[in-house]
């Protein structure tokens, strides 16, 4: 069987990583949540003293639930405590968005409510409240905080921006609860109708805040600056791409990512700390789904590690300071949801946590990945993203004036206590897609075959191609049964479509051509008569008939039904022929006794006997009702009847019949026993009567008996006339033999 595998593209490697020791110590750990916590919609992660903090937002919590829990993390994934936002005393539909922090030894938990509230909470790391705070910012008296952001400081400086319709609430305080500043900022822009929509924060500098999104009616972009004070402050929107997430490179250059509102493509933009633009890229993502699934982050020595979504699995790629790409691979994954996720921690991994929906569609399982900065992680395979495009991309952002007002209150909130269950559970399993499969290396002719032991469910598209098959073609995962109605060796080929890589499987498949069996229904089995049933072919290897045998050919001399299978091991065929043996009474043919004949009496005239049949032939052919012989032989006499043949032979042996007489012409009767009489001697004749004459016609001797013979007694020396008169017992005619015989003495 012809069997290979053809990469295209790309080869489409099983990354599977040596065993990492607990120095590397990656991981992919799951944690599900009771039922009351299924509905989660927002996730935020941080890091802190190299441990892995992750905030989780549940949707609509009611009067008596948590609206936002957080799940501290320790280097190997374990769970070393739980945290809880604490909500004041108002209707759980008072809740917009709610968002955590946390500086190195404490954190940030702050919610937003449609009442224009901002609530901030300082927790310690065993989830003990510091502190509360109530804030009123200006958001809208109709529309809730659709996003926030927050970011500290180098001094401990903590700012917070809160995006409502057509305006922003953006304050700073410090980690004591105390308001510094707290603004209303709407750019000139804006309108009524339009909010700004999915900010995102980071921090640069001492009490430099710089957030990032985009507006939700138009779907264009912004970036804006501000200074801790308000003193500084700019405002800039783009028509050609959406803002996401913000990062900074090591000479304090920002990068921006984020999707062309054209085409959905990922973007990432470099600008300069002035909100300058610098250069940009644009990478084409097959499959890629943009809202609410991108995010990226710069290591050290300005690599870009930038984590995007597909359909089935996460695509990770990495790529250096110049959007130059170095590796893309995609991460098993469900179809779970991620928001600034993608973090590096000081000892250089990976982190990011998604959530999982459960087969009822709710989603309440969350998974970790860490992995190390060559995205290698302990026990999850990583596959290879083929062919991906990155290309130039340019903006340009275009500055605006900003109003800003408002003055916040402060005052105390009511805590909640904190109670959820929580348990790790099986991280969620990927069999990468191959194009790899099994078929029968032969059927039969007009047969039907499928592939088997298919790995394609999780691949983005099928094709199938088979050769002279019907059908010839398909793109279904698993094609179903294909038919072949000519014989010969025909190709196979899957091709799938995973991470836009092509991989190509093909295999041969052999169709055998049908075995025929070439014999007769049934025949008559005669008299006498042994028949060979053939059923070779060259087709068959193996021959079973019905009496046993088991060779291509069985002689049978008697009436019955034979039957015979033919296999070769693949296909199977069997015949049956009926034998009839017809018995004649009395025998159809008959000819005489073997006989002897005179050849004076040639031609002699052979005729058979025979009381049915037709086509009467001899040995020779000659189609004739009798037979003229002429010489001594063998002569068969055929018969066809009832579709045997009978016959008859007769053995004729032709003679010369004519006298062979021998009659001496000297004798001497001396009585010493040699020539003491005169005869005739010979075959084929009788003596009738025989005389002797002397020289003088005197006769001397005279016998009509068969066995007449003259002695010489008295008779003189001389020379004698002699007369035989003989009858040819073989003819029935009668000679006469004269002549002289001398006697001696």
């Amino acid at each position: 069987m012809l069997q290979y595998l053809v990469k295209i593209i790309c080869l489409l490697t099983l990354c599977i990583p040596t065993v990492l020791t607990s120095q590397i110590n990656t991981y992919v750990k799951s944690y599900q949540f009771s039922s009351s916590h299924s509905s989660l919609i927002d996730i935020r992660t941080q890091i802190q003293n190299n441990n892995y903090i992750i905030h989780i937002e549940k949707q609509n919590p009611t009067n008596d639930e948590l609206g936002n829990v957080s799940i501290y993390l320790d280097f190997s994934g374990e769970i070393v405590s739980l945290f809880s936002s604490y909500k004041p005393e108002f209707d759980s539909s008072d809740f917009g968005r709610i968002e955590n922090l946390a500086d190195q030894n404490n954190f940030f938990h702050i919610a937003s409510t449609y009442a224009n509230l901002v609530i901030v909470s300082k927790l310690n790391s065993q989830g003990e409240i510091l502190w509360g705070k109530l804030f009123k910012a200006e958001i809208s008296s109709s529309v809730n905080g659709n996003s926030m952001g927050n970011a500290l400081s180098n001094d401990n400086k903590y700012g917070m921006d809160l995006a409502g319709q057509s305006r922003f609430t953006s304050a700073v305080i410090d980690t004591d609860g105390n308001l510094e500043h707290l603004k209303t900022i709407k750019p000139l822009k804006f309108n009524t109708s339009i909010r700004a929509y999915n900010p995102f924060y980071s921090t640069f500098r001492e009490l430099y805040f710089y957030t990032a999104g985009e507006t939700e009616e138009q779907g264009v972009g912004f970036l804006y600056l501000k200074k801790g004070d308000f003193s500084e402050k700019i405002y800039k929107e783009t028509d050609n791409f959406a803002a996401r997430e913000i990062d900074f490179f090591s000479n304090d250059d920002l990068l921006l990512s984020g999707w062309t509102t054209q085409s959905s493509n990922s973007v990432l933009v470099r600008f300069s700390t002035d909100l300058e633009y610098i250069d940009g890229a644009e990478l084409i993502i097959d499959s890629f789904i943009s809202t609410y699934n991108n995010s990226s982050v710069i290591d050290a020595n300005n690599n870009i590690y930038t984590l995007y979504r597909l359909p089935n699995r996460f695509l990770l790629a990495k790529l250096d300071e110049n959007f130059n790409l170095i590796w893309a691979k995609t991460i098993p994954g469900s179809l779970g949801i991620f928001t600034d996720a993608l973090q590096i921690n000081s000892e250089n991994r990976l982190f990011f946590t998604c959530s999982n929906p459960t087969s009822d569609g709710s989603v309440n399982v969350l998974t970790t990945y860490k992995m190390t900065l060559d995205g290698e992680i302990n026990g999850v395979v990583l596959e290879d993203y083929c062919d991906l495009e990155i290309i130039p991309f340019e903006t340009n952002f275009i500055s605006y004036d900003i109003e800003e007002s408002g003055v916040g209150l402060e005052e105390d909130i009511i805590t909640l206590p904190f109670d959820v269950n929580l348990s790790e559970v099986t991280p969620y399993e990927f069999n990468p897609p191959t194009a790899d499969f099994n078929l029968p290396a032969q059927i039969c002719i007009d047969n039907c075959s499928t592939p088997t032991s298919l790995n394609n469910e999780d691949a983005d598209a099928v094709e199938w191609f088979f050769e002279n098959g019907e059908p010839e073609t398909s793109e279904d995962k698993t094609p179903g049964l294909v038919c072949f109605s000519e014989p010969g060796k025909y190709l196979v080929r899957q091709t799938i479509y995973f991470n836009n890589c092509i991989e190509i499987y093909e295999d041969s498949i052999l169709v055998l051509p049908e075995i025929n069996i070439n014999m007769p229904d049934s025949l008559n089995i005669c008299p006498d008569q042994t028949v060979t049933l053939d059923a070779q072919n060259e087709n068959a290897n193996d021959y079973l008939w019905s009496t046993g045998a088991t060779s291509p050919q069985l002689n049978i001399t008697q009436a019955g039904t034979y039957s015979v299978t033919l296999t070769n091991a693949v296909c199977t065929t069997a015949d049956t022929v009926i034998a009839f043996a017809p018995q004649p009474e009395p025998y159809p043919i008959q000819l005489p006794a073997d006989t002897l004949i005179c050849q004076q009496n040639l031609p002699f005239i052979l005729e058979p006997i025979f009381t049915a049949g037709e086509n009467l032939t001899w040995g020779n052919e000659i189609e004739t009702a009798t037979l003229n012989v002429t010489e001594s032989g063998v002569y068969r006499a055929t018969l066809d009847l009832d579709g045997c043949t009978f016959f008859d032979e007769i053995q004729i042996e032709v003679e010369n019949c004519g006298t062979q007489i021998y009659i001496p012409n000297v004798f001497s009767p001396n009585f010493d026993g040699y020539n003491d009489s005169f005869r005739a001697e010979g075959n084929n004749f009788t003596v009738l009567f025989m005389r002797v004459y002397d020289r003088w016609g005197g006769l001397r001797y005279e016998s009509q008996n068969a066995n007449a013979q003259w002695d010489g007694k008295d008779a003189e020396t001389g020379v004698y006339v002699y007369v035989f008169e003989v009858q040819n017992t073989r003819l029935g005619t009668v000679e006469l033999f004269k002549g002289e015989v001398n006697l001696l003495r």
